[in-house]
């Protein structure tokens, strides 16, 4: 731990109290608004972020927090030492300039091309529609690294292009994706297109997400970036419902331990094994987000108890492995 990370903590002891850590970034105090009986006020250590999962206070700084609470004017100045970046700084500092590529055309565009009609018919084929190529900004190459795939833009809330993915479509391309060389840290999947005040859908790829349509975040993956992280927490989202491919289970309950430690609720969203929203098509897919089921701190600590012992019969197993082969010898 840094230096300033424990003088951010010892600061924000002094002013309110014991802690509890809910995360990598997140400690928990007890909140001074509605004073419930555990520690529910939220605090981001890096950036200031602070919300009350009980009463709902929240801010985007710690200045801000201490004006609330009648603190005195040394106190204020003193947190600004530590938090001293604003927001906008905060995103434009966090992303690597990037352009979609030189031979990126839009498919909502007629081109003259037999590779033209081979992404369309098969976007069409996994529930893409034509709105959603022109809202979503699809688009494929026909040429260079990307030659033979289809681009899916990604943008921030300021509408700044972050991020890209490709994805083939036909036989002749040697990889499935291919992505820019950039930090996916604090990228969050269609920013500009979420309401960020309603409850979220979080799916692995950007194909998934335009299928299942309603306020649904792609991870690019199966991880939560840091930044999603963030953004979830300074907007008090309450309910997630977590909908990785069918045979991605064991990471639904990885993901769901932090946000559930930070009294947010986890839906897990059982899809069949080897199935995904674009395959299922969007129908199918609300279907099982509409049954879908609570995930429990015990379900989660249940999981993490398996995890732990089938890593230690692992363990046993390679060293029995090695003894044999001591013996052999």
């Amino acid at each position: 731990m840094s230096n300033i990370r424990n003088e951010k903590l010892a600061f924000l002891t002094s002013v309110l109290g014991l802690y509890k850590f809910s995360g990598h970034d997140n400690v928990e105090f007890y909140c001074p608004f509605c004073r419930h009986r555990k520690p529910k006020l939220g605090i981001s250590i890096e950036y200031g972020y602070w919300n009350c999962w009980v009463c709902k206070s929240k801010g985007r700084s710690i200045s801000g927090l201490l004006r609330k609470i009648n603190c005195n004017s040394d106190q204020i100045s003193r947190s600004k030492t530590y938090w001293t970046h604003s927001t906008n700084k905060k995103q434009t500092n966090r992303f690597t300039t990037i352009s979609l590529p030189k031979e990126y055309r839009p498919l909502w565009v007629k081109w003259e091309s037999p590779l033209f009609r081979k992404a369309l018919k098969y976007l069409l084929s996994r529930n893409v529609t034509l709105r959603d190529i022109v809202k979503h900004s699809i688009g494929y190459c026909q040429d260079g690294r990307y030659d033979g795939m289809l681009i899916f833009p990604n943008y921030d809330e300021t509408g700044q292009l972050t991020y890209f993915s490709g994805r083939t479509f036909h036989n002749h391309v040697e990889c499935k994706f291919l992505t820019p060389a950039v930090s996916k840290k604090h990228l969050i999947g269609d920013d500009l297109l979420i309401d960020w005040q309603s409850n979220l859908v979080l799916v692995e790829s950007k194909l998934d997400a335009i299928v299942v349509k309603r306020n649904v975040v792609p991870l690019y993956g199966k991880s939560i970036s840091d930044g999603l992280k963030c953004k979830i927490l300074e907007n008090g989202i309450t309910d997630i419902y977590i909908c990785l491919d069918g045979d991605a289970l064991d990471d639904i309950y990885k993901t769901a331990e932090f946000f559930v430690k930070n009294g947010i609720k986890i839906w897990k969203v059982a899809l069949p094994e080897n199935e995904d929203p674009s395959s299922l098509g969007h129908d199918e897919t609300w279907k099982y987000i509409d049954s879908a089921e609570i995930i429990t701190e015990s379900q989660i600590f249940d999981f993490k108890f398996k995890q732990k012992l089938k890593g230690k019969n692992y363990a046993k197993v390679q060293m029995h492995e090695k003894l044999e082969t001591v013996h052999k010898r």
